[in-house]
């Protein structure tokens, strides 16, 4: 599902940010890629559609992929003004994978694989988002819907929406995310990561901070 592309000079495109694909495996050599880098500076969630989501305590993922980094990435949210909180991401093939790592080069290109970022505010935070289009998108996006509830209590919840692209997890109604409490996002592709990237965005304190996690590769169109 295609979201709509908000008609406003705040969405900038900044061109593209070269990455190299980790193997997935010890012996098989790294290769380039190329990251689509776009950031919603100012953009707002209402900007973009509405999606459904789905719980991540219900997916069943299968081996992580094997990056140059290993099989998760930890990175802060940096920014200008100091950090913004904490990210650790992965990335998962089926669960009928077989063994202890997967690697894509040896799957059918109908493999769905699941992108699991796990994000931890410094503050009270009020949105998490990619920074990058998810091209290849499946149609699934969610959160771990009890670590919201605690995470967010009271009546505020959490939207998702597609923003130029990206996805948009916004809380909505309450008194924001509280600072030190995990959630758990994840959207699932065709595509398998060409490796890390500037790639997702925590707002928290009212300051944008931009963290480091996997991401696909750049793509002609697509997106949710």
């Amino acid at each position: 599902m295609m979201g709509r592309i908000a008609e406003t000079p705040r969405l900038v495109a900044m061109g593209a940010l070269t990455v190299v694909l980790g193997a997935c495996s010890q012996g098989e050599p790294a290769r380039q890629e190329t990251v689509a880098e776009q950031v919603i500076d100012d953009a707002e969630p209402e900007d973009g559609e509405l999606l459904h989501t789905e719980d991540f305590a219900r997916s069943m993922i299968g081996p992580r992929i094997q990056g140059p980094r290993g099989p998760m990435i930890r990175s802060s949210f940096e920014g200008p003004d100091g950090t913004t909180g904490t990210i650790e991401s992965f990335v998962a093939c089926p669960i009928e994978t077989s063994g202890t790592a997967c690697n894509p080069a040896e799957l059918p290109e109908t493999t769905i694989f699941t992108y699991v970022m796990r994000v931890t505010p410094d503050e009270r935070a009020s949105a998490f988002r990619t920074a990058v289009p998810v091209f290849g998108y499946a149609g699934v996006a969610g959160f771990a819907e009890a670590e919201a509830q605690a995470a967010l209590g009271g009546d505020a919840r959490l939207e998702v929406r597609c923003v130029n692209g990206g996805l948009f997890y916004s809380v909505v109604g309450g008194e924001g995310w509280r600072a030190g409490s995990p959630i758990t996002f994840f959207w699932q592709g065709t595509l398998p990561p060409a490796g890390p990237a500037q790639a997702y965005q925590l707002i928290a304190g009212g300051r944008i901070g931009t963290a480091e996690g996997p991401a696909p590769a750049q793509q002609a169109t697509g997106g949710c």
